[in-house]
């Protein structure tokens, strides 16, 4: 009796581990993807926008069960209220337990006047629940953007080493590039690009400071160097060779006579 009790005892409790873990594990996937949100690209608070026509970026992410986005709705400034229907869906995530839906939208906002403007964004899914997102924009058509890219410059280099030089008339706070694309992180100052590939290239340096983000795009292309002129090098030394040896002929007849 004592072996049995023991042994349903050691059950017991390895049945109670096991659904112990299966709990925490559930637990921990469902908080992984974490909570749906609706955000947008542009405009943003960090950018001085030069331009009275600006790009309208939005997106939602959703969890992979919940109905679909089926609209986009925007305002300016509590004026009336614009409908956006023309929505991309995207899939997003790995796991069943991370995956979700990414619906975007995009749009042009035009006219905006000089000063502060406020951007609301709604979404609304096939089950009549809403996200909203609010962002505070400015617009400054006299604003200079205070970044200048010294080096590269748009123009063909003939060596595989380029110095990425630039200048802010702001203080900087952080700042990094992107070569060809390809985030290379953050830099602390200029630096030379080294390894570059024969063809076209782009460069975009963007720094942050206290008044936003700004960046300054770069085209430039790396050429086969000029091949060493071998061909008059040699013909050089051979006339070198020569006028040595006519020298030297002359020098010898004066000192028989």
């Amino acid at each position: 009796m004592k072996r049995t009790a023991l042994a349903l005892t050691l059950v017991m409790a390895l049945l109670f581990s096991a659904v112990a873990g299966m709990q925490t594990v559930e637990v921990a996937q469902a908080q992984f993807f974490g909570q749906p949100f609706i955000w947008t690209d542009s405009p943003s608070s960090t950018v001085v926008y030069t331009n009275t026509t600006i790009p309208l970026k939005a997106y939602a992410i959703i969890h992979i069960d919940a109905p679909d986005i089926v609209y986009f709705l925007y305002c300016v400034d509590e004026n009336s209220n614009v409908t956006l229907t023309n929505l991309n869906k995207t899939k997003v995530g790995i796991h069943r337990a991370e995956e979700g839906y990414k619906f975007y939208t995009t749009s042009v906002l035009e006219n905006l006047t000089e000063g502060n403007h406020t951007l609301k964004v709604y979404s609304q899914d096939a089950s009549g629940e809403e996200m909203s997102y609010s962002v505070e924009f400015m617009v400054d058509t006299h604003f200079k953007i205070p970044l200048l890219v010294v080096s590269p410059q748009n123009r063909t280099y003939t060596t595989s080493e380029v110095p990425l030089t630039f200048v802010c008339s702001e203080e900087i706070t952080s700042a990094d590039y992107q070569l060809n694309g390809i985030g290379e992180g953050p830099i602390s100052g200029n630096l030379t690009l080294a390894g570059l590939s024969i063809g076209d290239h782009k460069i975009k340096v963007v720094v942050w400071t206290v008044r936003g983000v700004f960046s300054q795009t770069i085209y430039f292309s790396v050429s086969q160097p000029e091949p060493f002129p071998t061909t008059l090098v040699a013909a050089a030394s051979i006339a070198a060779v020569a006028a040595v040896g006519v020298g030297l002929l002359v020098y010898f007849k004066k000192r028989k006579r």
